[in-house]
């Protein structure tokens, strides 16, 4: 189910990837414009509240730009995947940007192909917002 724009009080709308599944394992994103690191307290607890995330193994690789000096990222218990997203961020110059990637394991390892099912759907989460061509 592909529900990609939602809107909540405070944060406003976000924008949701399509779903990808492999080998049992689905992969989503989804981005929110944020004013400030203090906002992504709000929007994580935003997103606990869907019933469809709150259930993923892997519910939170995020990554935040506010500005060129207020940026970060936290890898949600897949290695390596929250500082991919902050690349992304960083190579298309985008700023006031929360972007979260989660993951639902189906049970078999993908390898490196789960890194490239992360920036996909974060890429498509993206374009859909409009924030890149």
């Amino acid at each position: 189910m592909v529900l990609w724009k939602r809107s909540f009080s405070k944060i406003g709308q976000w924008y949701e990837s399509k779903i990808i599944v492999d080998k049992h394992s689905k992969f989503q994103s989804r981005h929110v414009e944020i004013k400030c690191k203090d906002d992504i307290d709000e929007a994580l607890t935003q997103l606990r509240g869907i019933k469809e995330i709150s259930k993923a193994t892997h519910p939170h690789m995020i990554a935040w730009k506010v500005d060129d000096r207020e940026m970060g990222f936290n890898d949600g218990g897949e290695k390596g995947a929250g500082s991919r997203l902050l690349d992304l961020l960083l190579q298309y110059k985008l700023n006031n940007v929360l972007l979260i990637c989660t993951r639902w394991y189906g049970g078999k390892p993908l390898g490196g192909a789960r890194f490239r099912h992360i920036k996909y759907t974060a890429v498509d989460s993206l374009r859909r917002g409009n924030k890149i061509p």
